[in-house]
């Protein structure tokens, strides 16, 4: 039975792992209008994926509790 903490956690990685994909998307498409742009989305990009870590981190941490 899951717990809504854990739920939380679940929905949160779902919402966090497809806006990475869009962007990604976006970057992959070449959607940016500039070098400046292309940058902003890069630095998006590198931040949900920073985020995503410390989730299964902060995961892998709190099932050895």
């Amino acid at each position: 039975m899951q717990t809504t903490a854990n739920k939380f956690a679940s929905e949160l990685i779902k919402l966090i792992q497809e806006e990475y994909e869009k962007k990604r998307d976006s970057v992959i498409g070449g959607s940016a209008r500039d070098y400046a742009e292309y940058q902003r989305k890069i630095g998006y990009i590198s931040g949900l994926h920073a985020v995503l870590e410390m989730m299964e981190d902060a995961q892998t941490n709190a099932e050895k509790r």
